[in-house]
C-alpha cells in the first residue's frame, strides 16, 4: 500500500511538472510570436541629410506608395549616360543615412543611386513586414525603371531577401548583388531557436533560396566608371 501511495504521488508530481512546462513553453512561444518583428526590423537613429554626410549629389524624395504610405528615398543620377543605377535595399538596423560610406563608393564609381528607407524606419511612415517591403520594392523598381536607367538590384543583409524577391519578379533587372545573404529568415530563426516550431510561427519567412530560382538578372554588361 505504501508503495502504491509513493507512485501515485510521483505521478501527480510529474503531471504537475508537465503542466508547468507546457505553460512555460506556450508562454515563451506566444511571446516570440507576438514580438518577432521587433527582432527582425530594428530601426534606429535619426535620419541625417545627405549634405551632412558629404553626399551633395543626392536628392531626397518622399514618394507615396500605392496605399498612401509616404517613404523617404535618397536618389542620385549616374555620372555618365548609360551607367546603371543601384537600387539599394539596406539591412535590418539603423537607417539609410548610416550607409553613407557605401553610397559614397557607389557614386564615386559613376553609378547612380536609389536607396529607399523601409516603412517604419527613419524618414518613412508605416510598419515594416515582408509583404510591405517587397510590395514597396517592386514599386521602387518600376519607378526607377521609368527613367530608362539600367538597374543593379543590391541587397544588404535583411535587404537581400527584398532584393531577391524584387529581381525574381522583375526580369528587367540587369544585375543582382547580394551582400551577406541568407537562405531564408525562417532558416536563421530555426538555427537560433531550435526548440520553437518556427515554420508555424514565422510571419516573415523571406524564403530567398526558393525565390532566387526565378531570378533572370544574368546579363553580361559593362559600364563606364
Amino acid at each position: 500500500m505504501q508503495g502504491n501511495g509513493f507512485w501515485k504521488k510521483a505521478a501527480q508530481l510529474t503531471a504537475r511538472l508537465a503542466v508547468i512546462l507546457a505553460i512555460g513553453y506556450g508562454t515563451a512561444a506566444g511571446y516570440m510570436y507576438l514580438t518577432q518583428r521587433g527582432f527582425i526590423f530594428v530601426p534606429t537613429g535619426d535620419l541625417s541629410s545627405p549634405e551632412e554626410k558629404g553626399l551633395e549629389e543626392i536628392v531626397v524624395e518622399t514618394p507615396d506608395m500605392a496605399d498612401g504610405t509616404q517613404v523617404t528615398v535618397w536618389r542620385a543620377e549616374p555620372a555618365a549616360e548609360g551607367n546603371p543605377t543601384v537600387l539599394y535595399f539596406h539591412g535590418n538596423a539603423g537607417n539609410i543615412s548610416s550607409r553613407w560610406q557605401r553610397f559614397r563608393q557607389i557614386l564615386d564609381s559613376g553609378f547612380g543611386l536609389y536607396a529607399p528607407s523601409y516603412r517604419g524606419y527613419a524618414g518613412s511612415e508605416g510598419k515594416p513586414s515582408e509583404a510591405a517591403l517587397i510590395s514597396d520594392g517592386l514599386e521602387h523598381f518600376d519607378r526607377l525603371a521609368a527613367s530608362g536607367t539600367p538597374i543593379i538590384v543590391h541587397g544588404e543583409s535583411l535587404g537581400t531577401g527584398v532584393a531577391v524577391a524584387v529581381a525574381a519578379r522583375r526580369p528587367a533587372a540587369d544585375l543582382l548583388v547580394l551582400e551577406a545573404p541568407y537562405t531564408g529568415l525562417a532558416d536563421m530563426a530555426s538555427e537560433q531557436y531550435p526548440w520553437l516550431p518556427v515554420d508555424l510561427l514565422m510571419k516573415d519567412p523571406m524564403p530567398s533560396s526558393e525565390r532566387i530560382k526565378n531570378v533572370e538578372a544574368r546579363r553580361d554588361r559593362s559600364w563606364n566608371g
